[in-house]
């Protein structure tokens, strides 16, 4: 705590010191998730994140979410109700000009810009969301990444001309899986242009020893990922999000690959008549379906030490925007999910054969509408598989706006 405290206050000094009492401008965003299951269980998810411009020169940043399961039992009882709280980030970005570059020199806490997200894209070149409809979070808004961490750190990043953003990244990090500490250092392209938005990242992490000294390395990960959206947003695209979170070369035991650590989803967008349609495969770690609001993977396969914490499937996706109740815009669609948690891109085949797939047939009907300056979505999903059990239903209800 008095790191993060020490971390606000050198942010907000330098804030001042920078902008010589310029007023400030605040933005940001508001997020809330409720979700109900036929037990009936009451589970809550939110996240704020607020951006304070000091004169387009300094900005600083704050995240921080919340998750709290049970909610009818806190009613009851409020010692009962579990909850967690955490700081997603909180950054210090100073930038300036050179020319036709602008130069951005953040520091930073938590998950800052991290890999396989598309928040780089958007603070560099403003462009809208980019990411898939089936990957929708409300655990933050940076949403799911390939590449998960919560580091302290600072950053080096370079926007040349209009179209091309380059960054370097070094921090001291904590492995949101594994929770092993290490020293990272990352390297980021970017470019956008009519047809093609591409954002690609790699780096390699230095696992620290049990003394916790940069010259206690015995253990390299190499990790990276990419976005990769091509073609006319309006009639035929191509979105491309994948990486690999675990690729460790060990002075010991030599090479190793973590088929779990493997991020992929691939999806075709056609604009037809109105119509969007989205078909998809993916392939993705329980870190980050975890996170997914359409995605589901079984609570008694988290603690399975067969299982593989990865999940292998396709999706189809079908909405229409710009539908009107009265004067009241909506979007109406629905995803038909096929997915098998506990299995990899290595080990579907050999589950499947031996009968232990463990595959899942999910229909999710949304419905989403603008109101009071942000957005409203109601949701429910059915596993046809599970009908028997007591998580096979879930409705959702969120809001999220701009502040």
């Amino acid at each position: 705590m008095k790191k993060i405290l020490c971390f606000t206050a050198s942010a907000l000094c330098a804030a001042i010191s920078a902008t010589a009492l310029q007023l400030p401008t605040f933005s940001g965003n508001l997020g809330f998730l409720g979700e109900v299951t036929p037990e009936p269980t009451i589970n809550a998810q939110s996240y704020f994140a607020g951006q304070i411009d000091f004169s387009g020169r300094f900005l600083f940043r704050t995240e921080f979410s919340v998750a709290a399961d049970s909610l009818q039992d806190s009613i009851n009882d409020a010692s009962n109700v579990q909850s967690a709280f955490n700081i997603q980030e909180i950054s210090g970005t100073f930038n300036f000009s050179t020319g036709q570059v602008t130069h951005y020199v953040s520091a930073f806490l938590g998950e800052f810009e991290p890999i396989g997200s598309d928040i780089f894209l958007k603070r560099q070149f403003g462009v809208q969301s980019i990411s898939s409809n089936l990957m929708d979070s409300w655990h933050s808004y940076n949403g799911a990444s390939a590449y998960p961490f919560y580091g302290l750190g600072a950053s080096y990043a370079l926007h040349i001309v209009k179209n091309y953003a380059a960054a370097l990244y070094v921090s001291r990090n904590t492995d949101s899986v594994t929770g092993v500490n290490s020293l990272d250092t990352n390297l980021r392209f970017a470019t956008v242009s009519h047809s093609m938005i591409l954002d690609v990242a790699t780096g390699l992490s230095f696992v620290l020893g049990e003394s916790g000294g940069i010259f206690s390395v015995d253990t390299i990960t190499l990790h990276g990922g990419l976005n990769l959206l091509a073609g006319n947003r309006n009639f035929l695209s191509f979105f491309l999000q994948a990486g690999v979170s675990d690729y460790t070369i060990d002075a010991q035991s030599g090479h190793k690959f973590n088929n779990d650590s493997i991020y992929v989803l691939f999806e075709p967008r056609l604009v037809l008549n109105g119509f969007h349609i989205a078909p998809s495969a993916f392939i993705l770690p329980f870190e980050a379906q975890n996170k997914m609001l359409f995605l589901h993977y079984p609570e008694e396969m988290i603690t399975d030490d067969d299982a593989n914490k990865s999940s292998v499937g396709a999706n189809l996706n079908i909405y229409k925007e710009d539908l009107y109740v009265g004067i009241t815009d909506i979007t109406v669609g629905g995803h038909l999910t096929l997915s098998f948690p506990g299995s990899n891109a290595m080990t579907l085949i050999p589950n499947i054969m031996a009968g232990d797939s463990h595959p899942q047939l999910t229909i999710s009907p949304y419905l989403a509408t603008d109101i009071f300056g942000g957005s409203l979505m109601i949701a429910f999903t059915v596993d046809l598989l599970h009908l028997k059990e007591a998580d096979s239903t879930k409705i959702f209800l969120g809001i999220r706006s701009e502040l």
